[in-house]
């Protein structure tokens, strides 16, 4: 994780533990849930997260640089590349 994804990581699970003291039964389990369903755009993108229009740089992802890094790798070789992902749409490129 870069510096930003791990700061958003950390806000965001020091905000569900304050509110998982509270809680209780269905509430306790769809906070987990939701936290989740949170942490997930973090690691991919901070600007999948925060949904700001913000710079799409892949310095901001490990995801991203390591997926830059492996797509330059196979070109070098001229190879092919096909690439799977759980993104609905993404507006960079890399």
């Amino acid at each position: 994780m870069t510096t930003e994804q791990a700061s958003l990581d950390e806000a965001v699970v020091e905000d569900v533990t304050e509110q998982l003291d509270n809680a209780e039964g269905i509430q306790r389990s769809g906070l987990i849930f939701s936290t989740l369903r949170k942490l997930k755009p973090i690691g991919n993108h901070p600007r999948q997260f925060l949904k700001d229009n913000s710079e799409f740089p892949t310095g901001r992802s490990h995801q991203f640089k390591r997926l830059g890094e492996m797509i330059e790798e196979i070109r070098s070789e001229v190879e092919s590349l096909l690439i799977f992902t759980q993104f609905a749409e993404i507006d960079a490129a890399l």
